[in-house]
Parts: C-alpha cells; sequence; structure tokens
C-alpha cells in the first residue's frame, strides 16, 4: 500500500459511513478477535469512487460511499475499525472530511463553531488486502433476484443451521441453483426449504456460512434495499452478493451437504393441513416456554377444525392447547414433534399466512 505525500481529503456523510462500518464489523472473526489481533478497515479514494472495504479470509465486505466534495482524492490507508467505529458514534456533524499524509487526519465540524481532529498512526502493509476477487473474472453462475425474496428465503431456512455440528456443511445453507433456485437448511433433526425463484441461470450449488446469510439480511435492511440484487457464483464455490452500494462475498463451508431429498417419501405426504401461522403460533409459545429439558415431543392432532397440542412432563403438569385451521380435516390424524422446531418455522412466516406445511406421513414408509 502506497502513501501519498500530498492528498485531497474526502468528504462523506457520516450516517452513510457509520452504516459501512457497522456492516464491516458484523464479520464473525471481528466479533471473536481480541484485542491483541485488531480488526482493520481500508478505505480507497481516486477518481472510480470511494469505498471501505473489510476482510477475515474468508469473507470480504466492500462498501461504496459518495464523495461530497468537488475535488477528486488520492487516498489509501488502513483504520482501526474499532476505535474508528467508536469516533464515528461520538460525532454529531452530518460530515466528514477525511485526509492522508503520513498520518490519518478525520476531521468534523459542526453548527455553532464546534468540531473535532483525530489523527492516527497506521500500519503500511496488506493486513487487509482482498484475497478472492479473482474467483469471479468467469462466473460459474449469475443470478439476479429481488432482495426482499432473498431475504424472505435466508429466515425461512437459516434458522434450522447447527452451528455446533462436527459435519461443517450443517453450519451453513445450501444455495442449489439448478433447476430451481433453492434454499436448504438442516441440523439434522430438522429441515427448512424455501423456493427463491424457478429458473436459476445455470445448474450450480454452494454452502454459504450462516453468519453470511444473517449478514445478507442485515445489510438489505440497514441499506434499505428494495430492488433487485444478483448472487453470482465462482470458481470453487466462491459466492458473491451484489446488494447495490454493498457487495459480500465469501469462501463455502467446508464438506459435503446432506442429500435432503432422501427423507421425503416418494409418494408423496399422506395428509396435509391448512392453518394460519400467527393463530398457531399465539398457540404453541406458551407451551414451548414451559416445557422441560426432558420433553421431548409433543403430540400434536388434526381433529375437523382444530389443531391440538398436548405437552406431558411441563412444569405445571400437563399443558393442552389448540387453536382452529384454516380448513377443516376429513379425517383426525396425529404426530409427534418437537414443538420447539415447529415455533421456530412459524415466526419465520407472516401472521395472516396460510401454509399447508402440517404435512405428515406414516414414519413406517
Amino acid at each position: 500500500m502506497s502513501q501519498a505525500t500530498e492528498t485531497v481529503p474526502v468528504t462523506l456523510q457520516v450516517d452513510a459511513l457509520r452504516t459501512a462500518v457497522d456492516l464491516c464489523l458484523q464479520i464473525k472473526k471481528w466479533q471473536l478477535a481480541g484485542p491483541k489481533r485488531p480488526a482493520w478497515l481500508r478505505l480507497t479514494a481516486s477518481g472510480e469512487g470511494v469505498s471501505l472495504f473489510a476482510t477475515d479470509g474468508d469473507v470480504e465486505v466492500r462498501y461504496t460511499l459518495e464523495n461530497l466534495a468537488d475535488t477528486t482524492p488520492l487516498i489509501d490507508v488502513l483504520l482501526p475499525a474499532r476505535k474508528f467505529a467508536s469516533v464515528l458514534k461520538t460525532i454529531r456533524s452530518e460530515c466528514v472530511a477525511i485526509d492522508q499524509t503520513d498520518t490519518v487526519c478525520i476531521a468534523w465540524s459542526q453548527a455553532g463553531g464546534g468540531g473535532g481532529r483525530v489523527r492516527w498512526y497506521v500500519p503500511d502493509g496488506d493486513e487487509c488486502e482482498s484475497r478472492l476477487d479473482g474467483a469471479f473474472s468467469e462466473p460459474t453462475s449469475l443470478t439476479t433476484i429481488s432482495a426482499e425474496r432473498l431475504a424472505a428465503a435466508i429466515n425461512r431456512t437459516v434458522f434450522a443451521t447447527d452451528s455446533e455440528a462436527t459435519r461443517y456443511a450443517m453450519g451453513g445453507v445450501l444455495f442449489e441453483l439448478a433447476p430451481q433456485f433453492l434454499l436448504v437448511a438442516t441440523d439434522g433433526r430438522r429441515m427448512a426449504i424455501a423456493g427463491v425463484m424457478e429458473q436459476a441461470a445455470s445448474p450450480t450449488y454452494t454452502i454459504v456460512p450462516a453468519a453470511v446469510c444473517r449478514l445478507v439480511v442485515q445489510a438489505i435492511g440497514r441499506c434499505g434495499l428494495r430492488t433487485e440484487t444478483t448472487a453470482v457464483v465462482g470458481r470453487h464455490g466462491l459466492i458473491r452478493f451484489d446488494l447495490g452500494q454493498l457487495q459480500i462475498q465469501c469462501r463455502p463451508m467446508d464438506g459435503r451437504f446432506p442429500h435432503w431429498r432422501d427423507p421425503f417419501p416418494r409418494d408423496g405426504f399422506l395428509h396435509a393441513a391448512k392453518f394460519y401461522a400467527g393463530v398457531m403460533l399465539d398457540a404453541l409459545e406458551p407451551l414451548v416456554s414451559l416445557a422441560t429439558p426432558e420433553c421431548r415431543g409433543t403430540w400434536i392432532s388434526f381433529d375437523g377444525a382444530t389443531f391440538k397440542a398436548v405437552l406431558s412432563g411441563a412444569e405445571p403438569g400437563k399443558v393442552t392447547v389448540s387453536c382452529p385451521l384454516a380448513e377443516p380435516l376429513a379425517e383426525p390424524h396425529s404426530i409427534l414433534l418437537d414443538p420447539r422446531y415447529v415455533v421456530d418455522f412459524l415466526r419465520t412466516l407472516a401472521p395472516e399466512t396460510i401454509r399447508d406445511n402440517a404435512r405428515f406421513f406414516d414414519s413406517e414408509e
């Protein structure tokens, strides 16, 4: 990284800069890093634009910022991420100017003549160099989808991942792009599947870490992204999400994802019940709060137009909850389920949503 002897300061909006720094600090390894392992941000500014960049070697975040000054700056410098974030929290000005000579100078002014200035001596090295860009020079797949649809699909699957599994692939979400764009997650006991779009660009798949999936959802919400986004899969399963001003790219999870289609019956499900997600959630949440660790499951029955769940072994004794179904069933049926898993799924749905996901089949098949 080269140091310039004379530079033109870059002027940035403080709110946009706070958003960029906060998103960069969400990288998982940075959250686990102690004081002896500082996290660095790389700020670059030139005629091509201004960008803030962060990486931990497996995940990269790049945020494009707007230069409010009329001049073209030339800056390439490392910033201590957490100290920089702390300074930004205290600034009440709308804009901040950043300049680079032998030090980095951050200056701001406020109405009434107030303001401040901070200088840092920063290292000259490659602590924040990009390592993944070359993998996308010839992408194996490029799919453009709605940002809101992608966020909804992630929310409906990421809860089923397992961060403590010895099979590392279960700690991520499978992005299967052919013949239908699907997201799949499982921890070996439950499975969540969400369709994103009917057809994808080309047949490929990759396993995205759960932490990166949550970062994508957070970024879509923080950036107010309501337009389309692009998911690009490069060599070796690397994936990049283009979210307007923000780019997130990462390496895939190690290991093989389970054959998730195998548990489903070949002849289809025997029965299906339709219910309102919000109504069933209101009924099951009190039951889950009373369950003890010894409670292995709950008998859930569908009888006519009524859903009923019975939990034995709870603290106050036997607990029974019920709610109406969206459509009555011709025959009564029962199944043993862990209510915690059902509640986790229902929380990802809109309260008024009607879902026919209460499907079950004979376990002997």
